[in-house]
Formats: structure tokens, sequence, C-alpha cells
């Protein structure tokens, strides 16, 4: 509900195919009204942050939001490294806004993004 509250609706959603990462994709895909298909990647469930900047860069420049599904520690180390941030650990089911001046996703770099949020469910409560 708080990344619907915030109007947010990703043009795709890309995770790793474990049944974690997926069934948490599937139930937030349902929660914002995400109606495209999910699309899952072999090389996200073990990936280092280099190879997550790898996929992200390959995505359509047509594509104005991805919403990606992993597990740590390389999604904390992901997210610190591509906007200079200090999360310590992002926990299950926690989230990251980080916005990019770029036209294409080609362009993304390390240290290019900016946290615009950092939300998990016990932090709501």
């Amino acid at each position: 509900r708080y990344l619907k509250d915030r109007g947010i609706l990703p043009d795709l959603m890309l995770s790793s195919p474990a049944n974690r990462a997926i069934s948490t994709a599937q139930f937030i895909s349902t929660e914002i009204g995400y109606v495209r298909e999910i699309v899952t990647d072999k090389q996200i469930y073990d990936a280092s942050g280099r190879i997550l900047l790898s996929i992200l860069r390959d995505q359509s420049s047509l594509l104005g939001t991805v919403m990606m599904f992993g597990h740590n520690p390389a999604f904390t180390d992901f997210a610190n490294s591509l906007s200079n941030s200090q999360i310590d650990n992002i926990p299950t089911c926690g989230v990251c806004q980080i916005d990019f001046p770029i036209n294409k996703w080609s362009n993304v770099d390390f240290g290019s993004g900016e946290m615009i949020f950092f939300q998990y469910p016990k932090g709501l409560s």
C-alpha cells in the first residue's frame, strides 16, 4: 500500500526466479495494479553489483521506471553504490526508490542516482 500511495507503478518488474523474490514481486504487483508480465532473470539470483548494473543498463530506453526484486547482500550494496547512500541492510520486502538524471538505461552508473526513499514494513509500524 505504501508504494501505491506514492503512485509507484513501474513499466517493468524484474525478479530473481527464486520463490521468495518472485512471490514478493507477485504480491506487490497485485497491490500496486501492475498488470504486465513479471520478467525473471536467473542472473539476479546470485548477482554482483556489476551484473545488476549490466542488467539495468540492458533495459529499453522506452522504460521510465524499472523495479527489481532480488537478494542480499547484493541489493543493499547495489542500492548504496548507485546512489552513494549508506543503508546498512535492506530487510525483507524493503524498497528503495533511486532516480537517475538519464534518458536511457545504458547511461546508468554507480554514483549517478539519487535516493528518493528507503522503506521497509517494520519501518511503517
